[in-house]
């Protein structure tokens, strides 16, 4: 029995200096509350969590591309039985975007995540949930 453990842990640490087991990431860093691979974009906050149509949202992250090119966009992920809906991008810089929320029925906004397709076709998700909120009078639509 011990033999057979010791070739095993042989066996993982030369899989490991090789090049890594399979499964496991070798170029991942921890950002915010998701783990990130190192080349890939990233979302770190969206503010705000909430917004009815028309408002300014801002995605703070990285690695977005300096513009979004012909591959890069955002997406409200709506939840289950609805279609994506994509977001209106006003400013698109390598770590902050500005999109307007669409208008979606209201029975979509549980549990909405936004995702970002960046410049090389990557796509990035938000951590936390996002909701289209009913329209409030007097209301400020900036995302700050």
């Amino acid at each position: 029995m011990r033999m057979r453990f010791e070739h095993a842990a042989a066996a993982v640490v030369l899989a490991m200096l090789i090049g890594g087991l399979p499964g496991c990431a070798t170029e991942d860093e921890v950002v915010g509350d998701q783990v990130q691979n190192k080349d890939a974009s990233f979302i770190s906050s969206v503010v705000p969590k909430k917004a009815p149509p028309g408002a300014r949202v801002r995605i703070l992250g990285g690695d977005f591309g300096d513009m979004p090119g012909d591959k890069g966009m955002v997406k409200l992920l709506p939840g289950s039985g609805y279609q994506p809906v994509r977001l209106a991008v006003e400013s698109w810089s390598d770590t902050l975007i500005y999109v307007r929320v669409p208008q979606v029925p209201s029975t979509a906004n549980l549990d909405s995540r936004l995702q970002v397709t960046d410049s090389r076709g990557q796509i990035a998700y938000s951590a936390v949930a996002f909701e289209v909120e009913a329209a409030a009078s007097g209301a400020s639509k900036e995302g700050r």
